[in-house]
């Protein structure tokens, strides 16, 4: 049977053993391995970082960065590029550092995810792998039930991980330089957060997924129904499904969803 913590490792391999590969091949080959989105992104990020190696000067024209005298360039200079200019800040690394930092960004995302799988599962195991109703028992007899059911659990956690981790399609779609495994990272923090309790921090979570990209707030539906059903007794505020921890989150992850867009904007 194959450890989780081996799927890890074995995880972390393959995404290394593809930037390498990706890197040759790009190297040889007119069909080229990496995405061109990563070329749009690394572009958009050289123009954020050095605006004054671009013919039109590209400075950033927001009150903050104006104000403050930072020095940013404008992401938009690059022709295509239609995401936050967060992303093009979170590769910033790609100047100072080496040009594969994104893809190994990416690949971290896509590690973190397979780990936070395998915490959800062990924390929520199917339904079928749970104490059933039998005849009553000896202690002993319980016991060894008990540690037969914790390592299930255990194991079918470590497949579900391990069917992420060694997938080679997702192991290609991040390595390729992809920026879908960050908003993976985004929303499966959150549902984890939630699961957890730290109801507040999952809000944060959420409203960072939906300002990377919109299309996770149709999670949002789901989520709300959820508290209720995990609190049906919330206080006065409770009338159906208005309640008030579906508020506090609705406030939470809303404010920092617009937080981030003003933040951005004013660079």
């Amino acid at each position: 049977m194959l450890s989780f913590q081996r799927a890890v490792q074995l995880g972390i391999a393959l995404r290394l053993g593809l930037i390498v590969y990706g890197e040759y091949h790009d190297r040889h080959s007119a069909l080229k391995y990496t995405d061109v989105d990563y070329r749009v992104f690394s572009d958009a990020t050289k123009l954020v970082w050095s605006p004054t190696a671009s013919a039109s000067g590209n400075q950033a024209s927001g009150w903050l960065t104006r104000r403050l005298n930072l020095g940013l360039g404008d992401p938009y200079g690059r022709d295509t590029y239609r995401y936050t200019p967060l992303l093009a800040l979170l590769l910033v690394p790609n100047e100072l550092l080496h040009p594969l930092w994104g893809k190994l960004l990416f690949s971290i995302c896509d590690i973190i995810v397979g780990q936070l799988l395998y915490k959800i599962f062990c924390q929520f195991p199917p339904t079928s792998i749970r104490p059933s109703d039998r005849k009553p028992k000896d202690a002993a007899g319980n016991a060894n039930d008990t540690q037969l059911r914790s390592q299930v659990e255990s194991s079918a956690a470590a497949w579900v991980s391990t069917i992420w981790l060694l997938n080679p399609m997702v192991a290609n779609i991040s390595t390729r330089g992809s920026a879908e495994s960050v908003l993976g990272f985004f929303v499966v923090s959150s549902l984890a957060l939630l699961l957890s309790g730290r109801e507040g921090v999952a809000a944060v979570m959420f409203g960072l997924a939906v300002h990377f990209k919109i299309y996770p707030i149709v999670y949002s539906i789901s989520i709300l129904r959820w508290l209720t059903i995990r609190h049906p007794q919330s206080g006065p505020w409770r009338t159906g499904w208005l309640s008030w921890r579906q508020v506090r989150f609705a406030v939470i992850s809303g404010g920092t969803f617009l937080a981030l867009g003003l933040a951005m904007h004013s660079l």
